[in-house]
């Protein structure tokens, strides 16, 4: 991203102060898509703090009519109470999502699932997803090859799909569309 804002915008500049979007979005009328990538904030965020990304998200949202917010998950790379806070954070989020008719790419959902298994892990008596140990290592900064294989075609099936290819998005693909290459 050109201008003031760097070429990375971080949370501060993205849904916290939301400036830096509208003035990349003012300087290049061309983009149609925005999205912001959590790393493992959810690890620790609370409810509010998640609720004050979809609310500010939202409003981006509203302001620029032309452009597709694309809401995202965070990684399910933690375990313990950790991983069970992301769990409910993302949760937090899908549910969001399909209330509101938002996009959603859900990373979580990717990381936990390879040739049809889902890993989990038990917390509290509850199973709750982890990312999957098909894609643990650190080839790619901390992934793997074969993980950012399967992130990249469900990247490259919500651009088609957000294009029109196979039909539009309805509530419930907006969902689900990140999940087509999970091998279930």
């Amino acid at each position: 991203y050109p201008g003031n804002c760097g070429y990375r915008i971080s949370n501060t500049g993205y849904y916290k102060n939301p400036s830096c979007v509208q003035q990349t979005l003012n300087q290049n009328p061309t983009i149609n898509i925005s999205q912001w990538c959590w790393c493992s904030e959810l690890d620790s965020y609370t409810e509010a703090q998640v609720q004050e990304y979809l609310d500010a998200v939202n409003i981006i949202e509203q302001q620029n009519p032309n452009v597709i917010f694309v809401y995202m998950t965070g990684n399910a790379q933690a375990g313990g109470a950790p991983g069970y806070n992301r769990h409910l954070r993302n949760n937090q989020i899908r549910q969001y999502c399909i209330n509101n008719n938002k996009v959603l790419y859900d990373f979580a959902d990717l990381d936990c699932w390879h040739d049809g298994e889902q890993s989990t892990y038990l917390y509290n008596g509850e199973n709750i997803p982890i990312q999957h140990p098909a894609f643990d290592g650190s080839e790619c900064h901390h992934s793997t090859y074969l993980s950012a294989l399967q992130k990249g075609k469900a990247v490259w099936m919500l651009m088609a799909k957000l294009r029109g290819y196979g039909g539009n998005l309805t509530i419930g693909n907006k969902i689900s569309v990140m999940q087509m290459f999970c091998n279930r």
